[in-house]
């Protein structure tokens, strides 16, 4: 088992550029970042796998990262066999309710009000949050009586918001590739 942190590419993310507001220093961001995961792997004995966002320049991973084991793609199959997951804003956070995981959203006061915005998407299921800049509330993260989820929030998100194929234990990912495989031979 390891523990794994959802990337969102927050000091590289266009998007907050775009609407006019100033990316996190990525030398502050990336410090208390490798701070919380080096508390982490101290304390639970753990692995941090980092899933990288898409769009994210892997050319920057060992200095981000400090040569932590980050993946690409396969954000689902690592949450499928982590004990606990980390993030601040991801749709990939999905694939944790799915699979009935420990979540941590970090957030705190750093973080520009476009990121916080998007942060709140996630209030209504109840996640444990963190804050980014207190090693007090990293406490919370290894204590598993502390980390709940409102699971009847999330089992009705699932019910109305994503369809099974039907099919025992096959993702919504490989439905799509073994569907497109069986009708067009790819």
């Amino acid at each position: 088992e390891y523990i794994v942190f959802v990337d969102g590419m927050l000091p590289y993310h266009g998007d907050q550029i775009n609407c006019g507001y100033s990316p996190i220093d990525k030398c502050i961001y990336f410090d208390r970042l490798n701070h919380i995961f080096s508390y982490l792997e101290n304390k639970t004995n753990k692995e941090i796998v980092v899933c990288l966002h898409p769009n994210y320049d892997e050319k920057t991973c060992v200095e981000d990262y400090r040569g932590r084991k980050t993946i690409k793609n396969q954000t689902q199959s690592y949450i499928a066999r982590a004990s606990l997951v980390l993030f601040h804003d991801t749709t990939a956070i999905i694939s944790a309710f799915v699979y009935n995981k420990k979540v941590i959203q970090l957030v705190g006061s750093i973080f520009n009000d476009f990121q916080k915005n998007l942060f709140s998407q996630y209030d209504k299921f109840k996640i444990n949050k963190v804050d980014f800049m207190s090693d007090a509330e990293l406490e919370k993260v290894i204590q598993d009586d502390k980390l709940s989820l409102n699971r009847s929030v999330i089992d009705e998100f699932i019910a109305s918001n994503i369809i099974s194929s039907g099919r025992r234990n096959e993702t919504g990912c490989s439905q799509i590739i073994n569907d497109l495989e069986f009708r067009y031979g790819l």
